[in-house]
């Protein structure tokens, strides 16, 4: 109670019946958004939440009741349930920057373009999206290009082959990670976006 309290600016929650009734209140007003996105934005403008690198990925809400709701993937089952998709926004230390509920599957990409360019106003620079594969596409990457969104993502179909082909010289770059050491080769990756199946332009992404 306390510590919720704190969050809404105040010196401790009611007991947990009132504080339900508070919360159904502003969903029946059709305010929960319009607070949510006052929270998310007071977060930042007061330094509370980390504004460099932001880690995107979905979450499935499993529906066990008898209203019929959209379908969503269940990756520990590998299997569609009912549910929908909350999509969250962390920082480098956990914590929440942003979320948003998508019926069914959820627009993952959709919500990180959405979100790269949501505070270009209170942040000067940033942030940079950190993904998974489930995003991975040449023409998302376009899409993030076209936007001036920064992100980093993990490579989709690697050839294991090719990989343990490199020789060992080329990774000249070393560093050190929750006490192990790294070393690392970075190069280039080309990429092809295609419009109605023909060649748009081609373009080039780091890779390390």
């Amino acid at each position: 109670k306390r510590e919720g309290g704190v969050i809404l600016g105040i010196r401790q929650l009611p007991g947990k019946t009132k504080a339900c009734i508070w919360l159904y209140s502003a969903c029946k007003l059709r305010a929960a958004c319009g607070l949510l996105a006052h929270f998310f934005t007071t977060q930042i403008r007061n330094g509370l939440v980390g504004t460099w690198l932001c880690y995107v990925d979905g979450h499935l809400l499993p529906y066990t009741g008898k209203t019929k709701v959209h379908q969503a993937y269940n990756t520990q089952r590998s299997m569609m349930v009912p549910g929908r998709n909350n999509i969250v926004a962390c920082d480098s230390d956990g914590k929440v920057v942003d979320f948003k509920i998508h019926e069914g599957k959820g627009d993952i990409r959709g919500y990180l373009i959405e979100l790269g360019t949501k505070w270009k106003e209170e942040i000067a620079a940033g942030p940079v999206m950190v993904f998974d594969r489930e995003a991975y596409g040449a023409d998302f990457f376009y899409e993030m290009n076209q936007a001036g969104i920064d992100f980093v993502t993990w490579e989709k179909h690697v050839d294991a082959k090719k990989l343990m082909e490199l020789e060992d010289d080329l990774f000249t770059f070393q560093f050190e990670f929750n006490g192990k050491t790294y070393k690392v080769f970075e190069d280039e990756k080309q990429f092809t976006h295609k419009v109605d199946g023909k060649t748009d332009g081609i373009f080039t992404l780091r890779r390390i």
